[in-house]
Protein backbone atom coordinates (compact mmCIF):
# COMPACT_ATOMS: atom_id res chain seq x y z
CA UNK A 1 0.00 0.00 0.00
CA UNK A 2 3.31 2.39 0.69
CA UNK A 3 3.92 2.23 -2.98
CA UNK A 4 0.17 3.15 -3.84
CA UNK A 5 0.93 6.21 -1.40
CA UNK A 6 3.81 7.14 -2.62
CA UNK A 7 2.21 7.50 -6.54
CA UNK A 8 -0.59 9.17 -5.47
CA UNK A 9 1.56 11.57 -4.08
CA UNK A 10 3.58 11.98 -7.26
CA UNK A 11 0.12 12.20 -9.40
CA UNK A 12 -1.31 15.03 -6.83
CA UNK A 13 1.94 17.02 -7.27
CA UNK A 14 2.41 16.10 -11.25
CA UNK A 15 -1.50 17.35 -11.88
CA UNK A 16 -1.38 20.05 -9.16
CA UNK A 17 1.55 21.91 -11.63
CA UNK A 18 -0.29 20.96 -14.96
CA UNK A 19 -3.30 22.44 -13.77
CA UNK A 20 -1.41 25.90 -12.43
CA UNK A 21 0.40 26.38 -16.08
CA UNK A 22 -3.49 25.83 -17.42
CA UNK A 23 -5.16 27.89 -15.20
CA UNK A 24 -2.68 31.02 -14.56
CA UNK A 25 -0.93 31.02 -17.72
CA UNK A 26 -2.32 29.33 -20.58
CA UNK A 27 -6.16 29.69 -20.38
CA UNK A 28 -5.95 33.45 -19.61
CA UNK A 29 -3.72 33.76 -22.83
CA UNK A 30 -6.37 31.61 -24.95
CA UNK A 31 -9.29 34.09 -23.58
CA UNK A 32 -7.12 36.87 -24.56
CA UNK A 33 -6.35 35.24 -27.80
CA UNK A 34 -9.91 35.09 -28.47
CA UNK A 35 -11.21 38.26 -26.99
CA UNK A 36 -8.64 39.95 -29.30
CA UNK A 37 -10.50 38.69 -32.37
CA UNK A 38 -13.93 38.80 -31.29
CA UNK A 39 -13.73 42.22 -29.84
CA UNK A 40 -10.84 43.70 -31.11
CA UNK A 41 -9.56 44.36 -27.77
CA UNK A 42 -5.59 44.61 -27.52
CA UNK A 43 -3.63 41.37 -27.88
CA UNK A 44 -1.78 40.77 -24.72
CA UNK A 45 1.96 39.61 -24.75
CA UNK A 46 2.60 35.91 -24.53
CA UNK A 47 4.75 35.44 -21.83
CA UNK A 48 6.08 32.15 -23.31
CA UNK A 49 6.69 33.14 -26.83
CA UNK A 50 4.06 31.21 -29.03
CA UNK A 51 1.68 28.77 -27.80
CA UNK A 52 3.24 25.88 -29.34
CA UNK A 53 5.91 25.15 -26.69
CA UNK A 54 3.83 25.20 -23.90
CA UNK A 55 1.07 23.12 -25.57
CA UNK A 56 3.89 20.89 -26.11
CA UNK A 57 4.55 20.64 -22.58
CA UNK A 58 1.18 20.00 -21.29
CA UNK A 59 0.92 16.94 -23.62
CA UNK A 60 4.24 15.91 -22.12
CA UNK A 61 2.71 15.78 -18.67
CA UNK A 62 -0.34 14.34 -19.84
CA UNK A 63 1.60 11.23 -20.77
CA UNK A 64 3.71 11.74 -17.48
CA UNK A 65 -0.08 11.58 -15.63
CA UNK A 66 -0.83 8.59 -17.60
CA UNK A 67 2.13 6.70 -16.56
CA UNK A 68 1.48 6.99 -13.23
CA UNK A 69 -1.66 5.96 -13.53
CA UNK A 70 -0.43 2.56 -15.17
CA UNK A 71 2.33 2.42 -12.58
CA UNK A 72 -0.66 2.81 -10.12
CA UNK A 73 -2.82 0.33 -11.50
CA UNK A 74 -0.28 -2.18 -12.06
CA UNK A 75 0.99 -1.68 -8.54
CA UNK A 76 -3.16 -2.38 -7.26
CA UNK A 77 -3.61 -5.44 -9.68
CA UNK A 78 -5.75 -3.53 -11.56
CA UNK A 79 -7.47 -1.50 -8.68
CA UNK A 80 -8.89 -4.78 -7.12
CA UNK A 81 -8.88 -4.62 -3.19
CA UNK A 82 -6.64 -6.84 -1.35
CA UNK A 83 -8.00 -9.10 0.62
CA UNK A 84 -8.35 -8.81 4.41
CA UNK A 85 -8.39 -4.49 3.30
CA UNK A 86 -10.58 -2.21 4.66
CA UNK A 87 -14.14 -1.22 2.61
CA UNK A 88 -12.04 2.16 2.06
CA UNK A 89 -9.08 0.57 -0.17
CA UNK A 90 -12.05 -0.22 -2.56
CA UNK A 91 -13.47 3.13 -2.32
CA UNK A 92 -9.96 4.56 -3.03
CA UNK A 93 -9.64 2.10 -5.90
CA UNK A 94 -12.85 3.16 -7.50
CA UNK A 95 -12.05 6.49 -7.42
CA UNK A 96 -8.84 6.52 -9.41
CA UNK A 97 -10.32 4.18 -11.79
CA UNK A 98 -12.95 6.95 -12.27
CA UNK A 99 -10.16 9.55 -12.04
CA UNK A 100 -8.06 7.41 -14.77
CA UNK A 101 -10.88 7.71 -16.93
CA UNK A 102 -11.54 11.19 -16.53
CA UNK A 103 -7.88 12.30 -17.07
CA UNK A 104 -8.01 10.37 -20.23
CA UNK A 105 -11.02 12.45 -21.75
CA UNK A 106 -9.56 15.07 -20.40
CA UNK A 107 -6.55 14.77 -22.24
CA UNK A 108 -8.46 13.87 -25.45
CA UNK A 109 -10.32 16.46 -25.20
CA UNK A 110 -7.94 19.20 -24.80
CA UNK A 111 -5.36 17.35 -27.50
CA UNK A 112 -8.13 17.33 -30.04
CA UNK A 113 -9.74 20.18 -29.20
CA UNK A 114 -9.43 22.73 -27.03
CA UNK A 115 -4.77 22.76 -28.41
CA UNK A 116 -5.46 22.70 -32.24
CA UNK A 117 -8.21 25.50 -31.15
CA UNK A 118 -5.80 27.63 -29.40
CA UNK A 119 -3.19 27.30 -32.04
CA UNK A 120 -5.90 28.35 -34.76
CA UNK A 121 -6.47 31.80 -32.42
CA UNK A 122 -2.68 32.11 -32.11
CA UNK A 123 -2.36 32.25 -35.85
CA UNK A 124 -5.28 34.47 -36.56
CA UNK A 125 -4.79 36.93 -34.05
CA UNK A 126 -1.04 37.24 -34.67
CA UNK A 127 -1.94 37.89 -38.77
CA UNK A 128 -4.85 39.81 -39.03
CA UNK A 129 -7.17 42.51 -37.27
CA UNK A 130 -10.23 41.81 -35.40
CA UNK A 131 -12.13 39.91 -37.96
CA UNK A 132 -14.24 37.84 -35.50
CA UNK A 133 -14.65 34.33 -35.08
CA UNK A 134 -15.56 31.57 -37.75
CA UNK A 135 -17.06 28.72 -34.74
CA UNK A 136 -18.49 29.25 -30.71
CA UNK A 137 -16.12 30.95 -28.26
CA UNK A 138 -13.82 28.61 -26.70
CA UNK A 139 -15.42 27.57 -23.17
CA UNK A 140 -12.00 27.47 -20.70
CA UNK A 141 -13.91 27.56 -17.87
CA UNK A 142 -15.51 24.41 -17.26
Amino acid sequence: MQAMLDLFAALERELGAHMTKEEAVIFPYVVSLEAHLLIGRSLARSPFGVLERPLRIMVEEQCQTRLLLAAMRGASKGYRRPPGSSPSVAEFYRGLEALEHDLAEHGRLETECLFPRALELEQRAQGSPHRGLPSPPLDVTG
